[in-house]
């Protein structure tokens, strides 16, 4: 078979040697770029045709004869693959010698050859870890037990004395009630004037068809006015009060103040001591005999005088008068002059009159009241006259009386005095002194001048008349 490939491929170069000349005779005919093309062209095609003729002849050579002499057993034979001749690069065609001759470039140069893996370094030894230390129990700590829910205890506030015809909630009540309990949301509606009695001289008046809820506190007294009026009398010590509207809320500081509320507005009047009037857009400070309105929105008027006409209703519930200073000198106390049995002496001092002074600077001798006057009961074994001063430091000024008579004998007299008849010593200050004025100083002087005659106080007695 050897024999028989190698005649085939003898006669197949003798045919590529005419193709070679030809090639070669086109290549010194054709310009340098096509003849190099053409030349790679004939050379690929004949090594086509070269190996196309020798699988033709590998297909086609005869397989051996069996020998008759030896029988095997037929077996089906698998026939290996035929292993590819190597193929015989065909011959360079001559390049002349005056034309440089380059060499072809691929297109796509050939990727470059993938690195071979490294082989794996072998794993280093591991040192043994120390173990580690038992971990260290940790103390229990002591169980809080969950704090339990709290619970919201109702706050009950606890009335003296509710005095009239009135419905709390769904109930009706009528005439005195003795240790009245009232809860938060509590509505009451007065039929008749109610008086609630929270304290000694300490009082709540509400006029007819009034209605409020009581709202109380730890510390204090709430009450939300929604309609009538209100009046609070607040002298004496106890529970602290606090009256709430729709316009806003007023907070007393130990004084006596009503409070209306009428058509959309509400009307705040203070006869005695000081309230706090704050609302969402201001607050106010009034004093004894001021005024102001507040509407539902919040706006605060000015203060003005007030008119006590609208409290007529409740002169029948109130004492008419109310005493805020007294003396009857039953035991020395801080005045200047003899004091003994029950009478003070007045005194003269050198180059002045005989005269009796006391003088409180904290919490003061008494607020002068709207209306009121002072009561002195006196005599004298010379008929004379005699003054009162009142000091005032807030106008830092003394307001006079002057040109009281006083006859002679051994009977007592009652001398009295309207607070609307005081002067000031100082004509540029008010000429009369201003409702809730404090007094530090009060002065009884015998005569101007020093002379015979003697002058003695039994009592002194402040009041004030209600409007």
């Amino acid at each position: 078979m050897s024999d028989d490939v190698e005649r085939q491929l003898d006669e197949f170069y003798r045919k590529l040697d005419g193709s070679a000349r030809r090639v070669e005779a086109r290549w010194k005919s054709t310009p340098a770029t096509e003849s190099r093309v053409a030349a790679w062209l004939g050379a690929g095609v004949a090594a086509a045709a070269a190996i196309l003729l020798m699988i033709s002849a590998l297909r086609s050579s005869p397989k051996p004869v069996d020998s008759p002499l030896v029988q095997t057993p037929q077996v089906p034979v698998v026939e290996p693959a035929p292993r590819p001749v190597p193929e015989r690069p065909a011959p360079l065609p001559r390049i002349p010698t005056t034309a440089p001759v380059e060499t072809p470039r691929p297109e796509n140069p050939p990727p470059p050859p993938e690195p071979s893996p490294e082989k794996p370094a072998p794993p280093e030894p591991r040192t043994p870890e120390k173990p580690a230390p038992p971990p260290v129990p940790e103390t229990p700590k002591p169980e809080t037990p969950a704090p339990s829910p709290t619970k919201v205890a109702s706050v009950i506030a606890v009335l003296r004395e509710v005095d009239g015809s009135f419905e709390l909630g769904d109930k009706g009540q009528r005439g005195k009630q003795k240790e009245f309990k009232v809860a938060v949301g509590d509505r009451l509606r007065a039929t008749t004037p109610v008086k609630i009695t929270l304290a000694d001289d300490r009082l709540l008046l509400l006029a007819a068809r009034t209605v409020l809820e009581f709202r109380p506190e730890e510390k204090r007294l709430s009450l939300s006015l929604e309609q009538g009026e209100l009046l609070a009398d607040l002298i004496g010590p106890g529970p602290e009060i606090r009256v709430v509207t729709k316009a806003c809320e007023v907070t007393p500081l130990g004084t006596v103040f009503g409070v209306k509320v009428d058509a959309g507005r509400v009307t705040v009047s203070v006869e005695k001591g000081r309230v706090d009037v704050q609302s969402a857009k201001g607050r106010a400070s009034l004093r004894a005999a001021e005024a102001l309105q507040a509407s539902e929105d919040g706006s605060l008027g000015a203060p003005v005088p007030a008119d006590f006409r609208s409290l007529a209703w409740a002169r029948s519930h109130r004492p008419a008068e109310l005493t805020l200073f007294a003396d009857d000198f039953s035991k020395p106390g801080l005045w200047v002059g003899e004091v003994e049995k029950g009478v003070a002496h007045a005194v003269p001092k050198a180059g002045s009159a005989a005269m009796l002074q006391i003088a409180s600077e904290k919490p003061g001798l008494f607020e002068v009241p709207i209306r009121g006057g002072i009561s002195v009961v006196c005599r004298s074994d010379r008929a004379g006259k005699f003054k009162i001063q009142l000091y005032s430091p807030e106008l830092k000024t003394t307001y006079v009386r002057k040109d009281l008579t006083v006859l002679r004998g051994e009977t007592w007299r009652n001398v009295s005095v309207d607070f609307d008849e005081f002067v000031p010593s100082d004509k540029s200050k008010p000429s009369r002194l201003p409702p809730g004025t404090l007094v530090t100083d009060l002065v009884l002087m015998y005569n101007d001048e020093p002379g015979p005659g003697n002058f003695w106080v039994d009592a002194i007695k402040v009041t004030e008349l209600r409007p």
